[in-house]
């Protein structure tokens, strides 16, 4: 089964015309980039709220480049305006006259836009014959849907923001983005690795490896390492995120599983709850050049397995969620709890005294009051287990 992008050139024309574009333009052409090129030597495209800033959109610089990235030092610049023709002007004029440390007779320059730009071919070989750059080149809407079509992370990421539900996968960015929402204030990535430095650095480290292979974690649960993966990949920085996040996809079907291993770009594919992972599967991914994270029993001792989830540790998760919540978080306790019941599953087990079936587990917070809450904790203590949250102001 072939993959076919969930964004097409006519999807960026619309999103063209939303505020959001000029925003999210640099975040998708940094995405982009890294999800297909290897280690860019340099890489700078601030996005959201750093577009205010002066320079360059972007500063590249890569040994080897793609169909769509320059090889060697290029510099970009990017709009969604109506009138294409007229931005990448102004832009070329400005920068041409006034590159900054840029040396433009060794540097691409490059001009983006989510819009359809009928004379780019004409305008792009009036600069080269200029000789004043080393080259030049513009990419409209619909080169960046077929540059989409070999990043398929990137356009999953893409097509939610468009408002699109991409079938049988689920960018890291956009699943933690509904993990962190499920409480008030929101859950911070900090309440997933709190007491878990080892375990981030082997992930990262297998992670930044070229080579193909499984990356087998020792975890409670699949949902507890997914949660894990995205908590630390968002705590990297954007740039960093991104870096990250433009390979990784969870995977909820066969059949998306054997499009997405025929992609030649590296990705990092992770199980999702209604995709039965086999060796088979496995083998397949690894074989086309892919990471797997898989999850195997936290019991279970397998030869080669050096990344394990510690189970929560009471002070460290409690000084992780007083620093999240805020002066008024305390408030809010019993919905981030009820929302925390996945990465809490070992510690209520070790908690669980007596054999009770309606254990009280009592957690000490250093804030103004006192709350109680009754959380149904999946998979490892009764439905009816409470937690008690005390003041040690009280």
């Amino acid at each position: 089964m072939v993959y076919a992008t969930w964004t097409k050139a006519s999807d960026l024309r619309i999103w063209a015309d939303k505020l959001d574009s000029r925003q999210k333009l640099p975040a998708l052409i940094r995405r982009l980039i890294h999800a297909t090129v290897e280690n860019p030597s340099l890489s700078q495209f601030p996005a959201d709220e750093g577009i205010q800033r002066r320079g360059w959109d972007g500063i590249l610089a890569v040994a080897v480049g793609n169909a769509w990235v320059p090889a060697g030092a290029s510099a970009w610049e990017m709009g969604t305006d109506q009138n294409p023709a007229t931005k990448a002007e102004e832009d070329y004029v400005k920068r041409t006259y006034s590159p900054g440390p840029t040396r433009i007779d060794q540097t691409t320059f490059v001009f983006v836009t989510p819009r359809k730009w009928e004379g780019k071919k004409k305008w792009q070989e009036d600069k080269r014959a200029e000789k004043k750059w080393r080259d030049v080149i513009v990419w409209d809407c619909d080169d960046l849907e077929q540059w989409l079509e070999v990043a398929p992370a990137v356009d999953a990421w893409l097509a939610r923001i468009l408002g699109k539900l991409p079938l049988g996968v689920r960018d890291i960015s956009s699943y933690w983005a509904g993990l962190a929402a499920t409480s008030n204030p929101p859950l911070t990535p900090e309440m997933f690795l709190s007491g878990r430095n080892k375990a981030v650095e082997n992930l990262r480290h297998s992670l930044a490896g070229m080579a193909a292979a499984e990356i087998a974690v020792s975890a409670l649960s699949l949902q507890e390492l997914r949660d894990f993966v995205a908590a630390l990949i968002v705590s990297s920085g954007d740039e960093c995120a991104d870096a990250t996040a433009s390979r990784v996809l969870i995977v909820e079907n066969r059949d998306a599983w054997s499009q997405l291993t025929s992609m030649q770009n590296r990705l990092v594919l992770i199980p999702g709850d209604q995709l039965t992972l086999d060796k088979t599967l496995i083998a397949e991914a690894v074989s086309a050049g892919h990471h797997v994270i898989s999850q195997i029993d936290y019991t279970y001792l397998r030869s080669g397995v050096n990344i394990r989830l510690p189970r929560a540790d009471r002070w460290e998760l409690q000084k992780a969620m007083e620093n999240g919540l805020g002066p008024t978080g305390t408030k809010r306790i019993g919905e981030l709890l009820s929302a925390l019941p996945r990465s809490l599953t070992g510690t209520c087990k070790n908690l669980q005294r007596g054999g009770s079936t309606k254990p009280t587990h009592h957690f000490v917070l250093s804030k103004e009051t006192i709350v109680s809450c009754h959380v149904k904790i999946r998979g490892a203590c009764s439905a009816h287990t409470s937690l008690t949250i005390w003041s040690t102001n009280s």
